[in-house]
């Protein structure tokens, strides 16, 4: 009944199951999982344990008693045999009917679909196992052709953009959840982004708006893993996670240190968060700016959902990133744009709310527009300060803000 549960709480806002590696990952997002739960959760989800309470009323009125018996072996065996050979007969069943079941595991739907919650749990488990030991017996030898492919499919340098920006300072805004409908969107009249609007169509940006996430279950540190390393993450949990403090990484700040960068990373919660503390040290990062570095941190006001809030957050980066030796490479991790995007009265009285009747929707609206507000007055700090014209500014959503499950809602947004 818990496993049920949690897979329902968990494939309402990813549209995918719990994995084995997701759920070791999950002491790495800190205490603000228990926020993102709470604004899953439905009244009806408790209703998978009502089985449970009934059974525990009849235990209480003599209605059903425990039997302290044994049961014969033979009519266990005999159980057994049947239930496996049930299993293995709906799972000859499912491959007539979906072909390489489980050895195309592009969706795991289909497996709960097809086989069930449960040996879908089972599968992973081997899964999860078996990948394991694939990398216990890797050797050197399986990276050769791998390398060859590499480089003989690399792509050329563009002679129109390579090398434009040498010796200028980099600076990576990461926006948490956010969805390119955004850009250009309006709310009775009024722009949800008008700051990332103008900045996305000044004559010197160049925009891309044929983009997608590309991220597994490991959602933002999946991004970050493509971002900093141009890998894509695992079929399952974390690769940040797993081996971010394991592996040899190739990765955007080593490389440019080689060229004279210092790097750093700013981030306004807790360092383990996807064990960020340990992987940013093996990609490379000079400096890590997390929760401990920043004082408001630790005051409630300033603080919502998974960390602090994006103005203060920028407000008080801007003074490491002031400091930091030039040309440096910096990431900014921003976070109010954060599911369940709870808004507090600051942010509900810079926008209205939308009024599809969807929580999720009408407040994503809110804080993508506070996260816009925000992103347009560090742009006039760095502006002020004088590091806008000698930095070139990088700015990509992470993954998808709102979920398939959504999708009544959205349709009436966007009409």
């Amino acid at each position: 009944s818990l496993w049920l549960f949690a897979n329902v709480l968990y494939y309402r806002e990813f549209s995918d199951f719990l994995s084995l590696s997701i759920i070791s990952s999950g002491s790495s997002v800190g205490e603000n999982l228990s926020k993102s739960i709470a604004g899953i959760v439905h009244l009806s989800d408790f209703l998978v344990f009502l089985d449970i309470l009934v059974l525990i009323v009849l235990l209480i009125f003599k209605q059903i008693k425990v039997d302290t018996n044994g049961i014969r072996k033979k009519f266990s065996v005999l159980t057994s045999l049947l239930g496996f050979v049930s299993v293995f007969a709906v799972f000859g069943l499912a491959s007539s009917d979906r072909s390489g079941l489980l050895t195309r595991t592009f969706d795991n739907n289909y497996i709960v679909k097809y086989l069930g919650l449960n040996e879908y749990a089972a599968f992973n488990a081997l899964q999860t196992h078996s990948q394991a030991q694939s990398r216990k017996r890797a050797s050197s030898s399986q990276l050769k052709p791998i390398s060859k492919w590499v480089s003989k499919n690399r792509a050329a340098d563009n002679v129109k953009y390579f090398g434009i920006d040498k010796g200028r300072n980099v600076i990576v805004f990461h926006l948490e959840s956010f969805q390119q409908f955004l850009i250009g969107m309006k709310v009775d009249g009024q722009e949800v982004t008008p700051n990332l609007n103008n900045f996305f169509h000044d004559q010197h940006t160049i925009a891309f708006d044929n983009f997608y996430h590309q991220v597994g279950q490991g959602k933002t540190s999946d991004a970050e893993m493509m971002l900093d390393n141009s890998l894509f993450g695992l079929p399952s949990g974390s690769a940040m996670v797993k081996y971010g403090s394991t592996n040899t990484f190739q990765s955007v700040p080593a490389i440019l240190d080689q060229r004279g960068y210092t790097s750093a990373a700013f981030h306004g919660d807790v360092p383990s968060f996807w064990n960020r503390n340990n992987a940013y040290k093996s990609w490379g990062y000079d400096y890590f700016f997390s929760k401990s570095f920043y004082p408001n941190a630790n005051n409630s006001d300033y603080n919502l959902g998974y960390g602090m809030l994006d103005k203060i957050f920028l407000k008080d980066s801007s003074k490491y990133l002031s400091q930091l030796p030039q040309p440096f490479y910096a990431k900014i991790i921003t976070v109010t744009n954060h599911y369940p995007y709870e808004t507090n009265r600051e942010i509900s009285s810079q926008f209205p709310a939308t009024t599809t009747g969807d929580r999720t929707v009408d407040h994503y609206v809110q804080t993508a527009h506070y996260l816009d507000s925000a992103f347009g007055e560090f742009l006039q700090w760095l502006k002020d300060s004088g590091l806008y014209n000698n930095s070139l500014i990088y700015v990509y959503g992470d993954h998808y803000g709102i979920s398939e499950n959504h999708q009544p809602a959205i349709a009436q947004l966007l009409k």
